[in-house]
């Protein structure tokens, strides 16, 4: 009965000194938890702003094409004033050249 009492204080002291080695590693967890907390903190502050910036490009290149859409559907505001092409009246006909003076006719002797 003695060694078992022996071997259970043994192992109560190897449970101690493990337990004593294991809060050492564990002191500078909080802080490594404080840490990943603001490190996923800034990534989905990232993640949000990422979408926000994109959803107003997208938003503004849309605003921007249908802008320029119409303005090109639109008539003009005023019509085009029609093209009026006056030509000069005709020019009087050229005289046309002398006749060459009729042979003499003859005419029956009398």
């Amino acid at each position: 009965m003695q060694e078992r009492v022996e071997k259970l204080e043994d192992f109560a002291n190897d449970a101690r000194d493990r337990l004593a080695r294991i809060e050492t590693k564990l002191d500078h967890i909080g802080t490594e938890v404080g840490n990943f907390k603001w490190w996923v903190v800034a990534q989905i502050a990232a993640v949000v702003l990422t979408v926000l910036g994109t959803s107003l490009v997208i938003q503004q290149m849309t605003v921007a094409t249908f802008q320029a859409a119409g303005q090109q559907a639109n008539p003009p505001a005023q019509p085009q004033a029609p093209i009026i092409i006056n030509v000069p009246p005709a020019a009087p006909a050229a005289p046309a050249a002398p006749a060459a003076p009729a042979a003499p006719t003859s005419s029956p002797a009398k």
